[in-house]
C-alpha cells in the first residue's frame, strides 16, 4: 500500500530528525489519506518541528477533529 510505505518512511525521517524529508513524506501521506488522524497529527508535528507552525494548523485541526469523532463513536 502506497500510503503505508510513504507514511512509515515519514515517521522514520521524523524520528531521525530529517525534518525536510519528514515534512515531504508525511505531507504526501496526508494527501493520500486526508482524514487519517494519526497521519495528520504527525504531519502537523513535523511542520512545527521544521519551523513551519502556521502551516501546521490545518493538519493539526484535522487530527483533532478525527480524534474527537472517534471519541464520540466510542461513547
Amino acid at each position: 500500500n502506497q500510503f503505508d510505505a510513504v507514511h512509515l518512511s515519514g515517521i522514520v525521517a521524523f524520528q531521525q530528525g530529517r525534518m525536510p524529508e519528514a515534512v515531504d513524506l508525511l505531507g504526501r501521506a496526508h494527501r493520500l489519506a486526508p482524514k487519517n488522524a494519526p497521519c495528520a497529527l504527525r504531519y502537523g508535528l513535523a511542520l512545527t518541528a521544521a519551523g513551519r507552525s502556521p502551516e501546521a494548523e490545518a493538519p493539526l485541526r484535522t487530527a483533532l477533529d478525527g480524534l474527537l469523532a472517534t471519541q464520540r463513536d466510542l461513547q
